[in-house]
């Protein structure tokens, strides 16, 4: 369940149909959620300023586009791990069937180089010294 936004109360109102037809239609076209529609609507109907007024749809509209966003980028960012894991996998596997005895000292190499690389871009602070030295994570 997601909870109640900062700064919002709950409030239940009662509209006509055509009133609430009225409201969904013109936050459908604005592509902003109902109540933040209707705040604006009652903000304007009470003669705030329209940038008063409107701030509840802007709200509504950024929300919403970095909420798509964000989970694009998650969407983009799994992609690319199951892309590196097959990668891996399928790079591994033909490694141990041309080079079986030096598999073991080429793949630890491979990690060593990459951990450094990583750190000279401060891209894996969390990375612990073990791994550093042996090759290989604790876990």
């Amino acid at each position: 369940m997601v909870g109640r936004r900062q700064h919002t109360a709950r409030k239940h109102v009662r509209l006509t149909h055509e009133g609430q037809a009225a409201v969904q239609a013109w936050a459908d076209r604005r592509g902003i959620s109902f109540s933040a529609a209707l705040e604006s609507l009652a903000r304007l109907g009470l003669g705030q300023s329209t940038e008063q007024a409107l701030a509840p749809a802007l709200v509504s509209v950024v929300r919403v586009e970095v909420q798509r966003q964000m989970h694009r980028l998650a969407s983009l960012l799994a992609a690319n791990a199951i892309e590196a894991g097959v990668s891996a996998r399928l790079s591994g596997a033909a490694l141990r069937a041309l080079r079986p005895k030096e598999y073991d000292a080429i793949k630890r190499a491979a990690r060593i180089d990459t951990v450094h690389s990583l750190r000279r871009r401060n891209a894996l602070a969390e990375i612990t010294e073990s791994e550093n030295a042996h090759g290989d994570s604790e876990s």
